[in-house]
């Protein structure tokens, strides 16, 4: 598996997101998946230089441009086209990476995902959905407030979409 990391998605980027990603690598020992860190080259080769990490798991996509946190998604792509949110997501769509990962502006990833990815066919509106850690095994919190105003139609859909997501992560079926 590969994950692309916007490394200087978030308020305290890029420090917090290397570290994350250098921990995350720590534990994960020869399991772990491949990290594409995407941001600035040289700031991001700086960085690791703190680390002991196997090279082999780590990749670099360099990007000359950030998404602000209150910056409007809708002109991302015109005015932020080479920035590591959008080349996150790119990776994803190009079949390079299997997951994007970024803790920048909420909106514009969104903006991003249906954008160059697009969504289900017959799926009105996509809905974040975190898993939830519990006793019981977890559960999937799907929507999680990132629509206002929800149409019945949508609420079945969120529900249909956390049922799947479910039964494929936890290999449980009709959850």
């Amino acid at each position: 598996m590969k994950i692309a990391l916007d490394v200087l998605g978030g308020d305290l980027a890029p420090i917090v997101n290397i570290e994350g990603a250098m921990a995350y690598l720590a534990e994960s020992g020869d399991s772990a998946a491949d990290l594409i860190l995407v941001g600035d080259e040289k700031m991001i080769e700086s960085s690791l230089h703190s680390y002991n990490y196997n090279n082999s798991k780590v990749h670099i996509v360099h990007t000359t441009e950030v998404v602000g946190m209150h910056e409007k998604p809708s002109r991302i792509f015109k005015e932020k086209p080479d920035s590591s949110l959008v080349k996150s997501i790119q990776l994803v769509n190009a079949g390079k990476a299997d997951a994007a990962v970024s803790a920048g502006n909420t909106g514009a990833l969104l903006a991003s995902s249906l954008f160059l990815i697009g969504k289900i066919p017959g799926i009105r509106r996509p809905a974040f959905a975190p898993f939830i850690p519990s006793n019981k095994g977890g559960f999937i919190l799907c929507d999680a407030g990132a629509n206002a105003n929800p149409k019945p139609q949508d609420l079945v859909q969120f529900a249909l979409m956390a049922g799947a997501y479910i039964e494929h992560l936890k290999h449980r079926p009709n959850p």
